[in-house]
This record gives structure tokens, sequence and C-alpha cells, in this order.
């Protein structure tokens, strides 16, 4: 076609490698995204079951995410307020750690 620009073919070749390898890496992750959230959950259910709360609500070491789902319904802050308080945070005060400068934190 008149007029049209013809990219050098070596430049197409360096065009379509840089694509597939960053595609290739988007991939990796992705396949990578599922084992990274099985370890966390593993991770979470260890440390949920060394508290009373959950432990008396079936969560144990191992449970896995499809008896965490059966056992476990969603919760709101009111429906966790009593296990809250029993921690010695008063009700509706609500503690968040912000990292400061210099390694200070701050709490909100």
């Amino acid at each position: 076609m008149p007029g049209m620009s013809v990219l050098p073919k070596g430049l197409m070749v360096l065009g379509a490698r840089l694509l597939s390898r960053r595609t290739a890496s988007r991939l990796r992750k992705k396949a990578a995204a599922k084992d990274e959230q099985k370890r966390a959950f593993r991770n979470l259910m260890r440390r949920m079951a060394k508290t009373s709360y959950w432990a008396e609500r079936g969560i144990r070491r191992g449970t896995n995410y499809q008896d965490f789902r059966a056992r476990i319904a969603l919760h709101t802050y009111e429906d966790l307020a009593p296990a809250i308080e029993r921690m010695g945070t008063p009700r509706g005060v609500r503690r968040a750690h912000f990292g400061g400068s210099a390694g200070r934190h701050q709490h909100a």
C-alpha cells in the first residue's frame, strides 16, 4: 500500500520477542499467585488456630479452604466485638499501625 512505512524485519522480530517475554513473565506470575494464595491461607489458619476464639469454632492448623467456608460465616465488626473486648480493646476503638519514618510507628 502506498504511503505506509514498513518496519525492518529485525525490528519486528525484536518487538515480537519482547512481547513474548513480557507475556511469559505475566503468565508465570499468575501461575505463582495460586500457590502464594495457598501458602498465605495455610499461614492464616496456623495463626488463627492458636486463638481460643477461632479454635472454639473449629479452626485447626490444617483446616482447608472448603472446611473453613463451611464452618465460618462472614462476620462484621459487631459480630466480633465481644471477642475483641475480651482481648482488652474497648468497643468501638479500632487500632491500626502505620509505618512511620525512620522505623517509628504511628497509631491511629
